[in-house]
């Protein structure tokens, strides 16, 4: 799925995630980047793992699905409990 071992595994959770999720909320690559404001071609790049993710995409995708916060989007995608501090 991944084209390049350049990216971290946070990187790589938050984009499987983000792939599964985009299927089951009917978004599109076009809708994040709308979202983001980037083209189609940036949000392919980073699902397929050719970039790291920015936070402030993160941050609009995560609103874009529904999210409240950008740390219980990462949160979720990578399975890690959100502590209070």
């Amino acid at each position: 799925m991944f084209v390049t071992d350049n990216i971290g595994i946070t990187d790589r959770l938050v984009s499987a995630y983000i792939n599964d999720t985009m299927k089951s909320k009917k978004v599109t690559q076009m809708d994040m980047a709308k979202a983001t404001g980037h083209r189609q071609s940036y949000i392919y790049d980073h699902l397929i793992g050719k970039r790291s993710w920015r936070l402030d995409d993160i941050d609009a995708i995560a609103k874009l699905f529904g999210f409240t916060s950008v740390t219980a989007f990462i949160a979720e995608a990578t399975g890690r409990p959100v502590k209070d501090r």
